[in-house]
């Protein structure tokens, strides 16, 4: 009988090389994963041990069991007198201990930046932290070395401040078109389902009919969902302002035609989805007819950048005019959104921060929207 040992980084690693070895016929002994002492273990790799033979005689049952146990002897001389032990490490220890290897796994892989002063890598880091992608990050440092002067750059505060309102620079905000003395301000909202554009809407319906004392008409498109429809008649009872539905864009024209002289018109759209060809195919009639003076893009922050960055391509092949963000208090991290932002062309008009109506609406700022992409931005 011989004893052999079989190391791997992974159990399955160990076992593979025992199979190749030894064959089908092999004897399995003992796994075990050695401790790991002193500072080193940090920054070491998790290590399988595997104590495995051919050959072995089986003892039958009622037999005295050996002296010692197979294998004991190879231990010994591998190990010395001390048998290994399985790591005893804590939930709260592997925590940590992963959080170092990661942290020193970002410290390598962005060791192109080391070069930068140190208050700006920090900066770097947390826009990293902030989940700003990392080629964005660099770019916008890069560019505050450029433009900062030696000194300015070893002063975080600074550092921090050119972070802000570069940051800044890079989001569109556009305001709301000025109003026409009796004439009827036409505003539609188009978007894919799901991001809030019913809502939305109804917020806007309340900030102006309420808060701006405007003469507010309400007319919804989307008769595909009743929920939707009885929400804004709801809204429009209590607000003590007409709502239209319609079905064709014969029957919109009749609509904002009714309205003409009112001073502001909402138009509201069922959600379709930018990958549906057909539905948005049927939204270019209403659109044409609408003749909106504003064009808004509904989109939710909680979407993946990608899909935001598809949807804001897809619905340009409408003369879209601004762009609303919804769910910002849904967003778990902000910073994803601002390689998004700055690619719009159209600015951000309004950002709805909760469900509540009219209240949880705000116009867009740039100072609030980069305070909000930074927010979860952690000193390095």
């Amino acid at each position: 009988m011989q004893l052999t040992k079989f190391e791997g980084r992974t159990l399955h690693e160990a076992l593979r090389k025992v199979k190749a070895a030894l064959g089908e016929d092999a004897v399995v002994l003992q796994t075990f994963s050695p401790a790991r002492r002193g500072l080193w273990r940090l920054f070491t790799r998790d290590r399988y041990v595997i104590l495995a033979g051919k050959g072995f005689r089986v003892v039958p049952n009622g037999k005295a069991a050996p002296a010692e146990a197979p294998g004991a002897a190879l231990l010994r001389k591998v190990y010395g007198a001390e048998p290994p032990k399985l790591s005893a490490a804590t939930s709260g220890e592997l925590a940590e201990i992963r959080k170092m290897i990661r942290e020193l796994g970002e410290h390598v892989k962005h060791g192109d930046m080391s070069g930068a002063p140190e208050e700006l890598f920090n900066s770097y880091v947390s826009l990293l932290n902030a989940n700003i992608g990392q080629k964005l990050a660099r770019s916008i440092v890069t560019g505050i070395q450029a433009k900062l002067p030696p000194d300015a750059l070893r002063n975080r505060k600074l550092v921090d401040e050119a972070v802000k309102s570069t940051v800044q620079d890079m989001i569109p905000v556009a305001a709301p078109l000025a109003w026409t003395r009796g004439r009827a301000k036409k505003v539609m909202l188009v978007g894919p389902t799901g991001v809030g554009k019913t809502t939305t809407i109804a917020k806007l319906a309340g900030n102006y009919a309420v808060k701006e004392g405007k003469d507010v008409a309400l007319v919804t498109l989307d008769t595909y969902r009743i929920a939707a429809t009885e929400q804004l008649r709801r809204i429009a009872e209590l607000l003590d302002i007409p709502l239209s539905v319609v079905r064709t864009p014969q029957e919109l024209a009749a609509a904002l035609a009714e309205h003409s002289r009112r001073d502001l018109v909402l138009v509201d759209t069922a959600g379709r989805s930018q990958r549906d060809t057909g539905k948005m195919d049927e939204l270019g009639p209403f659109i044409a007819t609408a003749q909106a003076d504003e064009l808004h893009l509904v989109c939710a922050v909680t979407t993946h950048p990608d899909t935001l960055l598809e949807q804001v391509e897809r619905f340009g092949r409408y003369p879209v005019s601004h762009v609303i963000l919804t769910k910002v208090d849904e967003a778990a991290r902000f910073g994803l959104i601002l390689d998004v932002l700055s690619r719009v062309k159209t600015g951000v008009s309004w950002v709805t921060t909760g469900q509540g109506i009219p209240q949880d609406i705000e116009p867009a700022r740039r100072d609030r929207l980069a305070d909000l992409i930074l927010r979860e931005a952690r000193t390095a």
